[in-house]
């Protein structure tokens, strides 16, 4: 038939493509990888009831990284854009502010006598001086639950751990930290991690490589297809 009646082939091609791309208008892309199961799925049932009994929130990640200053991050320049970064995050609308976890909203836990332990914040102010910012260094190599945590082992890099109230914010919350970011003053490098912004980037990635796959494997099939049949009205 399609060599036979080509016009017909192509005709009803035709209206089948006109047909189809009309509803294009009306797709929704989710790239979350949850809904690759369906919303009563006993684990997502389960996964859900856990997050709300435990008070747990998807996280973005910023990581402050100062790998030029023998101290790190423990200097008052960069423990000061930290803190301005942290109060910045706080304001965003979609941040769950009070759970917001950084050195300038953590506690320094430390001993004051016997019998009396002392609550302070660790950075409430930013330092003013560098001596002001190895004191803070010393409050967190006291409490070992901070490296690798809140800062790295080696001292060269800080994290700010930002829960947002609903995944689907991500990528609006992940744009306005960019924006504090870029109107931040430092030399220090800023990344913006965490599972959703990875969900996030593995969905628009997809559709670039589909973008660049499919016609690349439909340039491959036509020649296969021009190897067998040596005519171009069959093949298109």
């Amino acid at each position: 038939m399609s060599t036979q009646r080509p016009r017909w082939v192509f005709a009803g091609v035709l209206l089948l493509t006109l047909g189809l791309g009309a509803l294009i208008p009306r797709l929704q892309i989710d790239t979350d990888p949850e809904n690759m199961l369906p919303e009563d799925q006993p684990a997502r049932v389960f996964h859900r009831a856990v997050k709300a009994d435990f008070a747990l929130y998807d996280f973005l990640v910023v990581g402050v990284v100062n790998e030029a200053h023998p101290s790190g991050v423990f200097t008052a320049e960069t423990l000061t854009r930290v803190h301005a970064l942290t109060r910045g995050i706080e304001a965003i609308d979609g941040v769950v502010a009070h759970e917001v976890l950084s050195l300038a909203t953590v506690d320094d836990v430390r001993s004051d006598g016997e019998g009396v332990v002392r609550f302070d914040w660790m950075m409430d102010e930013p330092p003013s001086t560098d001596t002001e910012a190895l004191a803070i260094q010393a409050a967190v190599q006291r409490q070992p639950v901070f490296l690798g945590t809140l800062v790295s082992e080696d001292r060269q890099a800080a994290a700010i751990y930002v829960p947002i109230v609903d995944k689907s914010e991500r990528h609006r919350v992940a744009e306005e930290i960019r924006t504090l970011v870029a109107s931040s003053s430092g030399d220090e490098a800023v990344h913006i991690t965490g599972l959703p912004v990875a969900e996030e980037t593995f969905g628009g990635e997809m559709f670039v490589q589909m973008g660049v796959a499919a016609p690349m494997a439909g340039l491959m099939v036509f020649f296969m297809l021009w190897f067998f049949f040596r005519s171009f009205a069959l093949i298109t």
